[in-house]
């Protein structure tokens, strides 16, 4: 999937699913040692979620969960947050054992990188290519300079390669830069959509 203005992407996360079943009139429950045995049966979640939450309330914890699955593109599930009524620590999850989130990474994120490092290699090809035809420089002037004696030949085409020596090296900077430069916008746009 591309993520684009029209085809916006949508990470999930426990408390987002939560929403979304809200948002769809799903009821959310809060249950405990006391109530399971009154709620669970109206919770229809997939067999490994429905272990952990019930291992959970045996343990003494408590779960905050959603009626049935709330689905994004790229997944389907439940969220539910597991809390320990004496210490307050909670976990976040969702169905499939992410510890609370999930991201389609494969989104164009993805796709955003791929096309950088294949733009840097082109880049780099150009480089290597300017510094081949520096030396071709260099070896004409000397060329010239032995057939005709003439010494100023060869440092003239000295000059003219020091020249593309200097504009090699701002080459290699602006595809170092431009690589950097497209590397941290990717990872930006995948940290937008954790």
């Amino acid at each position: 999937m591309f993520v684009n203005a029209q085809n916006l992407g949508e990470a999930i996360s426990a408390v987002k699913t939560l929403q979304k079943a809200s948002a769809q009139g799903q009821r959310i429950y809060h249950i405990t040692q006391a109530n399971q045995s009154a709620i669970l049966g109206n919770i229809h979640h997939d067999p490994d979620t429905m272990n952990e939450i019930r291992n959970a309330l045996n343990a003494g914890k408590e779960v905050i969960t959603h009626t049935d699955a709330v689905s994004v593109p790229g997944w389907s599930g439940a969220g539910y947050i597991i809390t320990d009524p004496v210490t307050g620590d909670g976990a976040y999850k969702i169905a499939g054992g992410g510890n609370g989130g999930y991201l389609n990474l494969f989104n164009g994120s993805l796709m955003i990188l791929i096309g950088v490092l294949l733009m840097s290699a082109a880049w780099i090809t150009f480089v290597a290519g300017f510094a081949i035809a520096m030396l071709g420089i260099m070896y004409i002037g000397l060329g010239y300079s032995k057939i005709n004696g003439d010494w100023q030949s060869f440092y003239t085409a000295t000059n003219v390669a020091m020249f593309f020596s200097i504009a090699l090296i701002g080459a290699a900077n602006v595809s170092v830069g431009f690589f950097l430069g497209a590397l941290w916008l990717a990872i930006t746009e995948i940290n937008s959509y954790l």
